[in-house]
């Protein structure tokens, strides 16, 4: 009768198996040891998203410094205040249509007529083909020319020089206008001469409406204009060319004739005071 064989098959099957055995116990010995030893490395790249972006950098918000007693202040509030300060003395004044600025405090309106023979006059009469004729002094025999020589001088400051280019350009697109009487006039003429030369011939013109005269710089799309009206209000002597009239009257409310066509501007210079100050007696009309 044969034995049963199991045991040597068992013995066998147990020799073979062995190698398997220790391969196994070896791999999972060399898992364990590098888990051990990178535990810390895994762990925290396990915590983290697969597309990881770095977070947002905090910064510290600036605790301020609150004035304590005894008059102290703090270092924020102490900067501040220097900073205040400095911006101050670097205050300046900028004067329209002028170059350069003036110091801040600098009251242009107080001052003198000073003489200055180097830098005036900034245009000559013969040289400006808009002056009217009867304003034309040296054509008409004036033999003193000192009166060209004066310019005004503030109190402890200078006028920056006028630059015509800069003024046209900071009159571009817009409508300036001068209303009064014949020395607002003046004015106006005096202006037009000291901004044509920076012109080219070609794209300045100068025309009369009535009482209206308008001088274009085409490429600025600007214009300079005059409006005749000596008591801004309405009168008799509203004519642009007869207007000495010798008993004068005036509509002291009534603007509305002469106030339709400043409608628009963007600059408006008004000079009057001549006409009321002649002392001659006038009749003044207000409306019921």
């Amino acid at each position: 009768m044969m034995k049963p064989q199991h045991g040597a098959a068992g013995g066998g099957g147990h020799g073979r198996r062995t190698p398997f055995l220790t391969s196994y116990a070896l791999t999972l010995a060399f898992i364990t040891f590098v888990s051990l030893l990178y535990f810390k490395d895994f762990s925290s790249t396990l915590h983290q998203p697969f597309l990881h972006h770095p977070p947002p950098r905090h910064r510290p918000r600036p605790h301020p410094h609150v004035p304590m007693g005894g008059g102290k202040v703090g270092p924020v509030v102490a900067e501040k205040k220097a900073a205040a300060a400095a911006a101050e003395e670097k205050e300046v004044l900028s004067l329209p249509f002028a170059v350069g600025r003036a110091a801040a405090g600098c009251d242009v309106s107080r001052g003198e007529w000073v003489y200055d023979e180097a830098a005036r006059p900034l245009y000559q009469e013969e040289e400006c083909p808009y002056i009217q004729p009867q304003l034309t002094c040296k054509a008409h025999g004036r033999p003193d020319t000192a009166y060209r020589h004066w310019r005004w001088q503030p109190r402890g400051c200078s006028l920056p020089s006028f630059n015509a280019t800069l003024m046209l350009e900071m009159l571009r697109g817009k409508r300036m206008l001068f209303v009064g009487d014949s020395l607002n006039r003046g004015q106006y003429v005096s202006l037009v001469c000291l901004l044509h030369r920076a012109i080219p011939e070609s794209s300045k013109s100068m025309e009369t409406f009535d009482s209206l005269t308008v001088f274009r710089a085409k490429d600025y799309n600007a214009t300079i204009e005059f409006y005749w009206a000596p008591f801004l209000a309405e009168s008799n002597s509203d004519d642009a060319v007869v207007h000495r009239v010798t008993d004068r009257i005036v509509r002291g409310t009534a603007i509305e004739k002469h106030a339709k066509f400043w409608k628009g501007a963007d600059v408006v210079v008004f000079n009057t005071y001549l006409w009321w100050m002649t002392g001659q007696k006038m009749k003044i009309l207000f409306d019921c």
